[in-house]
């Protein structure tokens, strides 16, 4: 039995039936549609220039193929792991042998009142009240400067909206992009007409005659038509409350997905915390498609070995984000280097590279437009060189290339 509708859900049966799994399958989603992929829910589908049917994961029909029971609007609301079953909304238990849990995460509530116009963005019925709200909008404020609310943000400008964007750090993308790096992409909203507030917080929200007021920590007011707020997100594991798994606060599982309090039971996705090696085996958490999608191709090969067979999910985490006609690509744990340093960078600056130190030695790289550098990056995080001795490769490579790029 597979629990979630996601990318790692969906790669989950997939692998099953590939590695030759003939049992059966069932896939349980809480939402009434066919699992669908979330990226272009902040970018194409957000502006209207994709449409649901081209971002399905797995059709019905596809999954009859495939010979997987697919059950929409199924709510699992509970495990009880001594007896093998997951308790549904109904009332009904469902036994399984083997469980992945794949059930995502969820927006993290915001701290203030309940205001119509107060959107968050997570699934595709949020995008939908996005869709709707902009479409009469002259106006927005993004409560967030993550990933995703300058996505949002780059978007709504596209469609000719005044967008504002309000984060309590000092850097837009700080925890991943860090100081320097996030000047550029101030820059780039900023040239695209986004207004930033940082290291500005919102103390409440109300909404009059005139819109949506933000009363700010500066003393001042915003006024505006509709409001994102993307402040973080948790793992969707209340419903595992009880179930005696470990919770930190993902579900905590091994090097190779495994459920640490039970070997019958997998992790793939947002939910997951597990030990990397560019964390010096601390647990991590990830939310990042490719990891999800990874993580259920993984969680589909070792659900059908043994536990001591069972190998790990090690790839460096990777993730893309496009804004405008930018795209970012980070790879590795850039967010917990020590600092991050300029490596490459094309004579027009249209293109480059940086890399992040942790006790001398890399630990991610983040790629602006520079996607072809990516592969031997991903081979030096397979084992991580020491930092100068990266650098003194870069230049060396470019020398003998006679390449335009030049190592920093």
């Amino acid at each position: 039995m597979v629990v979630g509708g996601s990318i790692g859900a969906v790669r989950t049966v997939q692998a099953l039936r590939r590695e030759g799994y003939g049992g059966r399958i069932r896939l349980l989603t809480e939402e009434l549609v066919e699992p669908y992929d979330r990226p272009p829910l902040s970018k194409q589908y957000l502006a209207g220039s994709r449409s649901l049917d081209q971002f399905t994961l797995l059709t019905q029909e596809e999954a009859g193929k495939l010979d997987v029971e697919m059950m929409l609007g199924v709510r699992a609301v509970g495990i009880d792991p001594d007896w093998d079953v997951v308790e549904l909304a109904d009332g009904s238990r469902l036994s399984y042998e083997h469980l992945v849990i794949a059930t995502g995460s969820s927006p993290r509530a915001t701290p203030w009142d309940t205001v119509e116009g107060v959107l968050s963005l997570r699934d595709l019925q949020d995008a939908d009240q996005l869709r709707r709200a902009l479409d009469s909008a002259t106006s927005i404020a993004v409560v967030g400067a993550g990933f995703v609310g300058a996505e949002v943000a780059a978007t709504a400008r596209g469609l000719g909206v005044e967008v504002t964007m309000i984060d309590p750090l000092p850097h837009p993308m700080a925890r991943v992009l860090g100081g320097t790096l996030a000047e550029r992409f101030i820059k780039l909203h900023q040239d695209r007409g986004v207004q930033f507030l940082l290291s500005t917080r919102v103390e409440s929200i109300q909404k009059n005659t005139s819109g949506i007021q933000l009363s700010l920590s500066d003393s001042t007011t915003l006024t505006c038509d509709v409001v994102i707020v993307g402040i973080g997100t948790l793992p969707n594991t209340e419903w595992l409350s009880g179930s005696g798994l470990q919770l930190t606060p993902g579900l905590e599982c091994d090097a190779t997905l495994t459920a640490v309090d039970d070997a019958d039971i997998l992790g793939a996705g947002d939910i997951v915390s597990w030990p990397h090696p560019l964390a010096g085996g601390e647990a991590i958490r990830i939310e990042h498609w490719t990891v999800a999608a990874e993580q259920g191709q993984q969680a589909g090969r070792n659900v059908l070995l043994p536990v001591e067979e069972r190998k790990p999910y090690d790839q460096p985490p990777y993730f893309w984000s496009d804004q405008y006609d930018t795209k970012i690509q980070s790879l590795g744990l850039p967010g917990r280097a020590a600092r991050l340093e300029l490596l490459e960078e094309t004579e027009d600056g249209s293109r480059f590279v940086y890399g992040g130190e942790r006790d001398g030695r890399l630990v991610g790289v983040i790629a602006i437009n520079a996607a072809r550098r990516l592969g031997s990056y991903r081979m030096a995080l397979a084992d991580p060189p020491g930092f100068e001795d990266l650098r003194a490769g870069i230049a060396a490579d470019q020398k003998a290339l006679g390449a335009p790029a030049r190592a920093a």
